[in-house]
């Protein structure tokens, strides 16, 4: 998988004369495996500047990651990204990123993704933010709804550059990487950019079962703060939302496709109402949302926009 995502760094075009790029290798492995790795690229890839950074001790997936994006570079760069080493982009991800920031005069931006599979093959049918928003520049306060309609900003959306005002790295203590998507939205304090079609793809790794309902199902069962953590951050975004913005969140929710909104996280909103109680009923809610996906598309997505209204609906009561 590294291999083939610094292959994809080494076809990148580049816009600016002089322009190179310098690509920082974090690895996590406890016995720093990616050393052998790193010597093999330096020679297969002399048009790359390589950078190995080791981690001295374990940090997990979330840590390791996270530490990626830091707003500023590790090396002297004037515009930053993280690939995730199963995760894929374009030849022209770069040059075209660069050239929408520099059009809009915003220094981050959030691209969408296709859907990749464990079959190595892209779905260009299907998005990781489908509809969240339109081709344009987006105020902070904006980024709030995907936190309702999307998986948060996911890792492999955002391209910034060094100077960005924002801090994009979330804080050490958050050791979900889940949950780390859903807070990004919070640290963005600037404009951002979003386009609309991918040069790029997201790896779902899970080809038989759903992002959440089969990564991280036991964990919600076995700690509840993960729920009410993004129910808590909902109801943080509501509360900082115009009345307008709300009522264009509820519109949407009643339109909402089937595909807009991610089965796992729709369903997992059941489990975050307040008279769920007790792992017996958080289990029994868990079971009823598992057997929605044996239903007819168009059936489920009518339960997951219903689900959404109903969620946002308790939220708005609460305050």
């Amino acid at each position: 998988m590294l291999e083939r995502a610094i292959g994809q760094l080494a076809d990148q075009t580049v816009v600016k004369d002089g322009m190179s790029l310098h690509v920082v290798i974090f690895d996590d492995s406890p016995a720093q495996e990616g050393r052998m790795i790193f010597r093999k690229l330096e020679e297969s890839h002399p048009g790359l500047t390589l950078s190995y950074r080791p981690n001295r001790e374990n940090l997990g997936i979330s840590r390791n990651l996270g530490q990626c994006f830091r707003t500023e570079a590790y090396e002297p760069s004037e515009y930053v990204f993280c690939l995730e080493d199963d995760n894929s982009v374009f030849p022209g991800f770069i040059a075209a990123n660069i050239k929408l920031l520099e059009d809009t005069g915003t220094a981050i931006l959030i691209r969408n993704q296709y859907i990749e599979t464990t079959d190595d093959e892209i779905d260009h049918t299907r998005t990781t933010m489908p509809d969240a928003w339109v081709d344009g520049v987006l105020e902070p306060v904006d980024l709030l709804t995907c936190l309702f309609t999307n998986l948060g900003i996911s890792n492999g959306a955002l391209f910034w550059r060094s100077d960005a005002q924002s801090e994009l790295m979330i804080g050490e203590d958050c050791s979900d990487p889940v949950l780390i998507e859903y807070l990004r939205p919070f640290a963005i304090r600037e404009p951002v950019a979003f386009a609309n079609t991918p040069l790029g793809a997201w790896r779902d790794n899970e080809k038989e079962s759903f992002r959440i309902i089969a990564n991280r199902m036991q964990d919600r069962l076995t700690n509840y703060r993960g729920l009410k953590a993004i129910s808590a951050l909902r109801r943080e975004a509501l509360a900082v939302m115009a009345d307008n913005d709300r009522a264009a969140l509820f519109e949407r929710s009643a339109e909402t496709r089937w595909g807009t909104i991610d089965r796992a996280y729709a369903h997992a909103l059941i489990a975050a109402r307040p008279r769920v109680t007790g792992m017996t009923t958080l289990a029994r809610h868990w079971a009823k949302g598992l057997a929605c996906h044996a239903l007819p598309a168009a059936e489920i997505g009518q339960r997951s926009a219903g689900i959404v209204r109903a969620q946002l609906a308790w939220l708005q009561n609460q305050h």
